[in-house]
């Protein structure tokens, strides 16, 4: 799914089906997407990519971003991910903290930047201007609809604090504006559509706010406000359509009637029956009270496997929280801890994903830069550098194995000193 960093390659011209692609210091002209960061920070953000049927299972940098009749094969090498979401084999769709959305339609071969407003063809200082006004733009979430990969709803605030959503009916050619927040210093956090109904639009405000708009857009209002800021939602359709907000204290909040009223689901840890035995540092685990809670929730994960048709009584989630990984056979059951082979405390688990079409008997789990890998649902791990890329790269931040082709793995880079907010993944 990801991983890469970038020191400028040796001045040339590589062709690439057919085009020209420029890795010298020239390559910086391209508009839009270069950060001259990369300059100072020799660290690899954006993708890294492996497809172990090539290159021998190496990960290689997908960081290629195309521009007209060229390409920068470093494009998105200093760009720290917020998401990653894919839509079939070839088309992704990733989102970047300093210039937005991109997508790719070649498997992560090029990339190419989608903007909210409108760069035209023109003088050079018309389109810096324009340019200029995307990156101000502050993005803090996305989301493509599957069905019709052609809207696309991207949420954040300008620079001058004001929350914006925009709406694309033309797979990111153009955008339009469908919400204002009337509020100043007031962001649009999360944005997530509704499976069953596209026009069905939600979104979660930067105080904890849940407004809906039930015509893709037109109109506005809010359903729920939650005590603490959620950190994630969406539909899980495969389990009976469950609509979800996770919060980052407080826990699950469940709606069963499209947000209009919502139901408080305490989540319950129990002591582990996997993974006890394996040797690791001096981390002790202590037995957990009969109903102990989560201090910090970080990010809630339905096991869905592709092609699996919807059994009410399997129903597993993954959840990360504090600090460590869990796994439940449903949401009434307690999550037991899947232990790591180390002391983790000291590590920031970033990322946990499962094979879609193996579930659990796969789990892939990112620790900062370290990739690990479990075949047996936790009884073990293998911890060795399955990543094998030379350059330092930044955190794991996302772990996205292709629906199709489970042998196919995108790993997205961030920067682990950058602010991010919660974002969602459905």
């Amino acid at each position: 799914m990801f991983n890469n960093k970038i020191i400028w390659q040796r001045i040339g011209i590589v062709i690439f089906s057919s085009i020209a692609v420029f890795t010298s210091a020239a390559a910086c002209s391209l508009p839009g997407f270069i950060n001259n960061s990369r300059q100072v920070d020799p660290t690899l953000y954006g993708l890294i990519k492996r497809d172990s049927a090539r290159n021998e299972g190496r990960f290689n940098r997908a960081n290629a971003v195309r521009a007209g009749d060229q390409v920068d094969t470093a494009g998105l090498a200093s760009l720290t991910g917020i998401k990653l979401q894919q839509i079939d084999k070839d088309n992704l769709f990733l989102l970047t903290k300093q210039k937005g959305l991109f997508q790719t339609k070649d498997g992560g071969v090029t990339w190419e930047r989608r903007y909210i407003f409108q760069v035209d063809d023109g003088d050079q200082n018309s389109r810096d201007a324009a340019i200029t006004r995307n990156d101000s733009f502050i993005v803090r979430d996305f989301v493509v609809d599957v069905r019709n990969p052609k809207n696309i709803q991207i949420a954040g605030k300008t620079a001058d604090n004001i929350g914006k959503i925009y709406l694309s009916t033309d797979e990111g050619a153009t955008f339009s504006e469908i919400y204002s927040e009337i509020e100043k210093n007031v962001g649009v956090n999360l944005i997530t559509i509704d499976p069953a109904n596209p026009f069905r639009i939600y979104a979660v405000l930067e105080r904890g706010a849940l407004i809906r708009s039930l015509d893709r857009g037109v109109t506005w209002r809010k359903v729920q406000s939650f005590q603490s800021i959620p950190i994630q939602l969406g539909f899980v359709p495969e389990f009976g359509n469950i609509f979800f907000v996770l919060l980052p204290n407080t826990g699950l909040s469940i709606s069963t009637d499209n947000g209009d009223n919502w139901e408080n689901k305490p989540l319950f840890k129990s002591t582990s029956t996997v993974g006890e035995s394996q040797n690791r540092d001096t981390f002790q685990i202590n037995p957990f009270d009969k109903n102990e809670t989560f201090g910090v929730h970080n990010k809630l994960i339905p096991v869905i496997q592709t092609g699996r048709r919807y059994n009410p009584d399997n129903q597993s989630w993954l959840l990360l929280a504090d600090r460590q990984i869990w796994l439940a056979e449903n949401l009434n059951s307690k999550f037991g801890k899947l232990v790591l082979p180390l002391q983790s405390e000291q590590y920031n688990i970033s990322d946990i994903t499962f094979d879609p079409k193996l579930g659990l008997d796969r789990i892939w789990v990112s620790l900062d830069s370290r990739l690990f890998q479990t075949n047996n649902r936790g009884q073990s791990w293998n911890v060795q550098d399955s990543i094998r890329v030379s350059d330092k790269i930044g955190s794991i931040g996302q772990i996205l194995i292709d629906r199709d082709n489970n042998e196919i793995m995108y790993l997205m880079l961030v920067n682990p000193t950058s602010e991010r907010k919660g974002n969602n993944f459905f």
